[in-house]
């Protein structure tokens, strides 16, 4: 009997055959090129239950980072020296110096074997002026001085003589300055105490070979700003400072500084707040200190400098005094030196005393408390 063979296994066998075809075909054309050395395709494990005991351990990168080639490159042994030189100095010589301060040449003699006087970088008046450069005596109970061998180099001299600051209320008769060129006498400044003015002075040097300056009270006169000029011509030199203006049209007494006082820290106290007999409370009180008198006066003075034209203020008894009974209980106000107003005598039951004064051109104001801590001057203002 005949075999009768199926299409479809026919068609089946072609297509396998062709695509065994194809395979091979494909394998021979792409593969061709491929290098022996080239790693296989990578075959993948996946893990099952059955074969992860015999998986490989994780292979640890064994890689070693790869250091730098590039060395730095050391500092040169020498530095490079700067290619720009320094301009050498002229041949010409340099011209002096428009002043010269008499504290920065040396001495040549002097009081004492370390020096007679003492050079200071700050100085300050009676009236608050503040300088950079100044000369004090070193000891108290002598004359004391230094000598200067200038060799006629400088033909003016000028400086200042005022009052230390920190003893303003010094009033021994003894204390002066004196100026020599070769030994004679160029200047003698008046006596410097309390309340004092500041005293300018200009000297010819012409010609003149050694100054000698003498200060009598070491630590009481300052000479400031004593500078030396090459020339006749050169202009006046001074560091000085000077305490601001008041620009309002009205201050309190209390704003101003003292130049002369009753005691050496200062005659006044000075209270934020003061009641008088009657309990009527005041912004500022001034009241006096004590000295140790039976009935001291206490006092301080002001350099107006005829700022100011009008003064008011009011006298009352302390509150905490106000049963007393001490006849000599007044204040007094001077205007260079001329009384110009004295309360009444401030005792229990007195009523408090307001004045309004003309000070216009005055200078030099004083007020005076007698009876120490009993009288209270309140609100006492300068006016413009």
């Amino acid at each position: 009997m005949q075999y009768k063979r199926d299409p479809f296994w026919i068609k089946l066998l072609v297509v396998v055959v062709v695509f065994v075809f194809v395979a091979i075909f494909a394998k021979f054309l792409f593969g061709a090129g491929k290098s022996e050395s080239e790693p296989s395709s990578t075959v993948v494990i996946v893990p099952t239950e059955s074969n992860i005991a015999t998986l490989p351990d994780p292979v640890v990168a064994t890689e070693t980072p790869v250091p730098p080639t590039e060395t730095p490159t050391p500092p040169t042994a020498t530095p490079v020296p700067p290619t720009e030189t320094p301009i050498p100095p002229s041949a010409t010589p340099v011209p002096p110096p428009r002043y010269t301060y008499l504290s920065r040449l040396d001495w040549f003699n002097a009081s004492q074997a370390d020096g007679g006087l003492v050079s200071y970088n700050y100085a300050k008046d009676n009236y608050g002026a503040v300088y950079s450069n100044a000369i004090g005596g070193v000891l108290s109970d002598k004359t004391n001085f230094q000598s200067y061998r200038i060799d006629g180099k400088y033909e003016r001299m000028t400086g200042t003589v005022t009052l230390n600051y920190d003893v303003r209320v010094q009033k021994s008769d003894e204390v002066f300055v004196w100026i020599y060129g070769d030994d004679i006498l160029l200047y003698q400044s008046p006596m410097i105490t309390a309340g004092c003015n500041v005293y300018p002075f200009e000297l010819s040097l012409v010609g003149v070979k050694d100054v000698r300056v003498e200060i009598e009270g070491a630590n009481m006169a300052r000479l400031v700003d004593c500078v030396l000029y090459p020339d006749s011509s050169s202009e006046t030199f001074s560091s000085a400072i000077r305490p601001s203006v008041p620009t309002q049209s009205e201050i309190y007494l209390k704003t101003l500084d003292w130049i002369d006082a009753s005691n050496i820290n200062d005659g006044f106290q000075i209270y934020d707040r003061a009641k008088d007999n009657f309990g009527k409370i005041y912004d500022y009180g001034f009241g006096g200190t004590d000295d140790g008198a039976l009935h001291p006066k206490s006092f301080q003075s002001y350099a107006l400098e005829g700022r100011f034209s009008r003064l008011t203020g009011t006298v009352v008894l302390n509150y905490d005094y106000r049963t007393q009974t001490n006849p000599d209980t007044f204040l007094r106000i001077y205007a260079d030196g001329q009384l110009i107003y004295q309360s009444p005598m401030i005792k229990a039951g007195v009523d408090p005393d307001s004045f309004d004064l003309s000070i216009a051109g005055v200078n030099t104001l004083k007020i005076e408390i007698d009876g120490v801590n009993m009288i209270r001057l309140v609100n006492c203002t300068l006016r413009v």
